[in-house]
């Protein structure tokens, strides 16, 4: 069944709910609003030591986050290498354009 879905949800734009499900997009937006607040925090920004952030979370959730870093879009998530049970994966802040 779960086959199913996932072929059916890799046909969906990152905007589909089918099958009740949150959101791709919605996803995105959510956990880029975290690290967004995050590195906002003041006590690290007005540090000069490098800090790391450990997000523990289901897969989809942090493949869907990585597609932000790795600059593709969030309904590509399942063309990146599947995330293990335990395993860290490094990501970098992307560079964005000032306002």
């Amino acid at each position: 069944v779960l086959a199913r879905v996932f072929a059916a949800d890799d046909r969906c734009s990152a905007d589909h709910t089918n099958f009740g499900v949150e959101s791709v997009r919605s996803v995105l937006i959510r956990t880029v609003d975290l690290v967004n607040q995050i590195e906002s925090e003041p006590h690290l920004k007005s540090t000069s030591r490098p800090w790391m952030v450990v997000f523990v979370a289901h897969g989809d959730v942090l493949q869907i986050l990585q597609t932000h870093f790795a600059q593709i879009e969030p309904s590509a998530h399942r063309s990146l290498p599947h995330l293990e049970t335990a395993k860290l994966r490094a990501l970098s802040a992307v560079e964005r354009p000032s306002a």
